[in-house]
């Protein structure tokens, strides 16, 4: 998806963006030369490059942010002993504004300023190509919501920018400010124009439902949450993975086994190329498994999953005696399989990773990959929405409005698509337990990808796993961005 190449001049004037930001990162770009203030906006061909050119911004906004963001600060990870310093403060929660990599936003706001030119430009071509508008409009509003959440404000800017006489240094908005305003018009304009249904690498009406699902849950919207999911499953286009293969294929991109990352539950997911993108296209390898990665595997969370799951046979049958419920599945001598085969599939399973505190404190995720590649080699996708996650999503939706029977069968849903014995609905009596039980599944099913800290966060329970007195769930504004636009504020408790 490189076309940067093709959209220089067409993007031109966005450059102007990052003097507010960091002039430092300017004087490393093409120079501002040819500002046309959107005149390549002539045909629909055009357009499409200048769309290709917001989703290159989104590939470099999050391909590590994404999971620095959503993974890392939550109880899913911890530090490996080769974590760099900025890594450890973030497993820690003890998050600083010198951490360069995960709070710097220029890449966020290069990827509203091309969707604000295109959001301008593309209604002005004859016989514009309304699909395109809609994915532009869905574009801003991702980035628009991830600056909401992570940091709980941030500066706005609605008009392209295309000359150093207009405002380019701004106050910032609160967040709830930002998704009232611009998140959720925008996701309306977006499913109000997006012709496409399904298509994992771009925003379709699917897409676009499944995100505002997650904002609507964000904002305490429940019901419209769980409608937005509904007209999800309405679409018939999308199913559980139905075995284990098939659950691992969706994530799995490893050289020797083959890139695979196809499924018939992936709803959107950033895609990498190495052809297209270069070299450490993607951060995976590098986050997560690659030599001695940053960041481990908790081991209360092995302990978790083997409570929920126990991966002996003694064990097993003592938690679930019910002969319906020994696992189906074989090693390669044909022994019964004890346990989630997500766990297995998750885990590595050779050694686990000396931690910062030299002990072996965690296994590395092997989610993504198998065997050890180099981080130059990393293309692999990075999977955002998917219809379990989406599923147990509506159950938490459920669960907040008092349905607390119905959310439970989505979680046996899952459960019965997992080959894993149901639970008893009985044992979750109350809105609290039965909230438990969800997020418990949600951080099984959807480890390593970006969403278990805004769970916390969303559910009142992140401040319980951060130690010490400041429980900011925010993040601190990078200390750079404070440099060079002084109308700034630094988040409170930082």
């Amino acid at each position: 998806m490189k076309y940067l190449y093709n959209i220089k001049l067409l993007v031109g004037a966005l450059l102007l963006l990052t003097v507010l930001f960091s002039c430092e990162d300017v004087l490393d770009e093409s120079p501002i030369s040819q500002t046309l203030e959107g005149q390549n906006y002539t045909s629909n061909n055009n357009a499409r490059l200048g769309v290709a050119g917001i989703y290159d911004a989104m590939q470099e906004s999050f391909k590590l942010q994404h999971y620095l963001w959503g993974e890392f600060r939550s109880d899913n990870f911890i530090p490996s002993k080769k974590a760099i310093p900025e890594y450890r403060q973030l497993a820690g929660n003890t998050l600083s504004p010198s951490m360069v990599n995960t709070l710097r936003w220029n890449e966020l706001y290069t990827m509203i300023g091309r969707a604000n030119l295109a959001i301008e430009k593309i209604p002005t071509i004859p016989a514009f190509d309304q699909d395109l508008l809609g994915q532009a409009y869905a574009l801003r509003a991702y980035a628009y919501f991830n600056i909401a959440r992570v940091w709980g404000q941030g500066p706005v800017f609605l008009e392209a920018i295309k000359s150093l006489d207009q405002e380019i240094k701004k106050k910032q908005t609160p967040g709830d400010q930002i998704i009232t305003d611009i998140v959720i018009p925008d996701m309306k304009n977006a499913l109000k124009f997006i012709t496409a249904t399904t298509g994992e690498f771009r925003f379709t009406t699917a897409s676009v439902l499944a995100f505002s699902a997650h904002v609507y849950m964000h904002t305490g919207e429940h019901q419209l949450a769980s409608d937005a999911i509904d007209d999800i499953v309405a679409l018939n286009q999308f199913s559980l993975a139905s075995d284990r293969k098939a659950w691992a294929n969706q994530f799995l991109n490893d050289i020797d086994l083959g890139k695979f990352q196809i499924g018939s539950e992936l709803i959107f997911s950033i895609k990498y190329n190495l052809v297209e993108d270069g070299q450490r296209a993607a951060g995976v390898y590098a986050l997560f498994y690659a030599g001695v990665p940053s960041f481990v595997i908790a081991p209360g969370l092995h302990q978790k999953w083997n409570e929920t799951f126990p991966t002996n046979e003694k064990d097993w049958l003592a938690k679930y005696p019910n002969p319906e419920d020994v696992p189906t599945y074989l090693d390669a001598n044909g022994d019964v399989i004890y346990g989630d085969y997500r766990y297995y599939e998750s885990f590595e399973e050779a050694r686990a990773i000396y931690d910062i505190n030299n002990t072996n404190g965690g296994e590395r995720l092997a989610k993504y990959a198998k065997r050890n590649f180099s981080p130059a080699l990393d293309d692999t996708n990075t999977p955002i929405y998917r219809l379990s996650g989406l599923l147990l999503l509506k159950a938490e939706a459920l669960n907040q409005l008092g349905q607390r029977e119905e959310a439970l069968d989505i979680v046996n849903t899952i459960r019965i698509a997992r080959e894993l014995p149901q639970i008893n609905k009985a044992d979750y009596p109350d809105q609290e337990s039965a909230l438990d039980v969800i997020l418990t599944e949600r951080q099984f099913e959807l480890l390593g990808e970006g969403h278990r800290w805004w769970d916390l966060v969303r559910n009142d329970k992140a401040e319980a796993i951060i130690e010490g007195d400041n429980k900011q769930t925010l993040f601190p504004v990078y200390e750079r961005h404070l440099v060079d636009n002084n109308l700034l504020k630094q988040t409170t408790g930082y």
